[in-house]
């Protein structure tokens, strides 16, 4: 289920151009969609987060979540995606339960293995390269990477400064998908740089 083009939402308040956005990369192929929202609106979040849900089911992809769920939304999302703030790890296990749950574990093989051993259903890595998203995150190392493979079965999703050619690097190096924001949602042509990156994984 988490595998190729992990799509990650830029943050705007304007609902139909995101839902433009989305919808291309959709067509382009994306697999995964993940609502990162920061600084807006409660009501306009609300509002995404219903019209992305609809657009995500209608392509038969899921939809995650961004930190910890809020009440009110759990029944928009397939899921969430946890930061190193976003709940505890005796939490994660029945997170897990109800969704797929995912997790970012930086440069952190440890955590990797402890997000999979309480049922996490893929953990991101990052970042590989420098990222304008998160410039300040610490390098990740190939040799992190191939530990961390070793290490768990779920898939492991790439994450910071990727691009269709660095994708091709990291898939080889046994990453199962990679999550995009500014190159793909910045790109003139989403459709077509969603397909570039759905061919590296085809």
């Amino acid at each position: 289920m988490i595998r190729g083009l992990y799509g990650v939402t830029p943050e705007m308040e304007d609902t139909a151009r995101l839902l433009g956005l989305v919808r291309a990369a959709l067509r382009g192929g994306m697999g995964v969609l993940q609502y990162r929202v920061k600084r807006l609106p409660a009501q306009i979040r609300h509002e995404q987060l219903e019209a992305l849900s609809g657009l995500c089911q209608a392509y038969g992809i899921p939809l995650l979540i961004n930190d910890a769920p809020r009440p009110s939304e759990q029944h928009l999302a397939d899921g969430w995606h946890l930061g190193r703030d976003d709940g505890l790890p005796q939490e994660w296990p029945q997170m897990a339960s109800r969704g797929i749950l995912g997790l970012s574990c930086y440069a952190d093989s440890e955590r990797a293995v402890a997000a999979a051993a309480a049922g996490a259903h893929y953990v991101a890595l990052g970042s590989f390269f420098p990222s304008r998203t998160k410039p300040e995150a610490p390098a990740v190392s190939w040799n992190t990477l191939r530990e961390t493979r070793a290490k768990v079965d779920i898939p492991i999703v790439a994450i910071g400064g990727i691009t269709p050619e660095r994708a091709s690097l990291l898939r080889a190096a046994g990453v199962d998908a990679v999550a995009v924001l500014s190159d793909l949602f910045t790109a003139p042509d989403v459709e077509e740089q969603a397909a570039a990156y759905c061919r590296v994984f085809a």
